[in-house]
């Protein structure tokens, strides 16, 4: 009973924290974010999190004309201009020759009926990139217990920055990422089928989707067969272009507008061009790029195979099979350059995986197998952070009237005049 009521004493104090956190972000949110950050698992604190993701796409700053974002809102300037005709005949009455993914040319243009400015349009999507994001961590936040492991919370940590609010630069490709992620999850982990429309709506945010769809619909019709994906996962380390010949049959089903894309993106000169630019990178974008694949793979079977006899310690094994049939499909696509963002859904899953294994057990200590995985892991956290710098507005982290009344200043902008 005391300890009861010690709990109850505990969790009124932080729903007051929460609450004082929902209030302080009126004033200064960067603050607000820190305290809402103290206990994830309140309302309130949830609020502030969300409230300042979609400021942090109010403030967006615009700078780099190499961003894709840069080139969105060129677009989204345009359609502002455009009569419904006019963006009814480029968008609408050619959407038979057109990839599905028409969720952004709707957003624009009900967007610009509104308001035109860059503030508004990356806002909205920020609210709308920021809701699906809070979504999938409160799913692995609420399902399994991170408190009880230190590794558990290092890799749920690391899943925050898989595909983080600077992704918003990518709206449609990523967006389109956490909304599969979503509907995957509860297909894959609890075997319900009705959310098989959620996964397949992220075709319409973006027409690749496709193929994390086909791979979806594939688990749930064949299930758990470790034997036969473990050997397609080797084939697929081994020859990846096994079925590249096959490809032209699905071509016959494509329509115009995707069979244009497939084209450009298996173009020799292309695919040649994309190898010389992954081969000049950076050593340790290549130490993120390569040891962060091999590292999840490498936990994949450590985790199922080492731990499948410990009876206390049930193994997800939907999540293993999926992820392990997931990412040799992508690997015989491996020719396709583009086809390596897929990878970053690979590891939404890879690391769920690693979550649910590691959240029964209870350990203080950082194991040696997560001290390996600390590299990469740095290294991409790292690489994102740097990125993000560029598209972050440093008034972001001042009290709230100045991020609207400053000049628009990025966050590597000033750190770069520092250093």
């Amino acid at each position: 009973m005391k300890m009861q009521a010690i709990d109850n004493v505990s969790y009124k104090e932080v729903g007051v924290e929460s609450q004082k956190s929902l209030l302080l972000f009126v004033f200064w949110p960067f603050l607000a974010l820190i305290t809402a950050l103290r206990d994830f698992r309140t309302k309130e604190s949830k609020i502030v999190i969300y409230f300042f993701l979609i400021l942090f796409g109010a403030t967006y700053y615009l700078g780099n004309p190499d961003f894709d974002s840069f080139h969105l809102y060129e677009k989204f300037d345009m359609t502002s201009r455009q009569s419904f005709s006019e963006w009814r005949v480029e968008n609408i009455d050619n959407i038979i020759d057109t990839a599905p993914d028409i969720v952004q040319p709707i957003l624009l243009f009900v967007l610009s009926r509104i308001d035109s400015s860059p503030a508004f349009l990356f806002g909205t999507f920020a609210a709308i990139f920021g809701g699906v994001f809070l979504i999938s961590i409160n799913i692995l936040a609420s399902k399994y217990s991170l408190e009880s492991n230190i590794n558990a919370k290092i890799y749920f940590t690391f899943f925050l920055f898989i595909n983080p609010i600077f992704n918003i630069n990518g709206f449609r490709f990523w967006t389109a990422a956490w909304i599969f992620f979503i509907g995957a999850y509860f297909v894959v982990v609890n075997r319900d089928k009705k959310h098989l429309i959620l996964a397949l709506s992220s075709i319409l945010f973006h027409a690749s989707f496709v193929v994390p769809n086909i791979i979806l619909v594939a688990y749930v019709t064949f299930g758990n067969k470790d034997k036969i994906y473990n050997i397609l996962f080797s084939l697929s380390l081994a020859i990846p272009e096994i079925f590249r010949s096959q490809l032209s049959v699905v071509e016959k089903y494509m329509l115009p507008r995707m069979v244009e894309k497939y084209f450009t993106y298996t173009n020799p000169l292309f695919i040649e061009r994309t190898y010389e630019l992954q081969e000049n990178l950076k050593w340790f974008m290549k130490v993120q790029r390569y040891g962060l694949y091999y590292f999840a793979i490498f936990m994949l079977f450590y985790l199922k195979y080492i731990h499948k006899k410990n009876q206390k310690i049930s193994i997800n094994n939907n999540l293993f099979s999926f992820s392990i049939l997931f990412i040799s499909i992508i690997n015989f696509m491996s020719w396709v350059p583009v086809m390596g963002r897929f990878r970053t859904l690979f590891y939404l899953f890879a690391f769920t995986f690693m979550i649910s294994v590691l959240s029964e057990y209870k350990s203080k200590k950082i194991h040696p197998t997560t001290s390996l995985g600390l590299v990469p892991m740095s290294f991409a956290v790292i690489i994102a952070l740097r990125v993000g710098s560029e598209m972050t507005n440093i008034w972001l982290f001042f009290p709230l009237a100045v991020s609207f009344i400053a000049a628009p200043t990025s966050l590597y902008e000033v750190l770069i005049s520092l250093f």
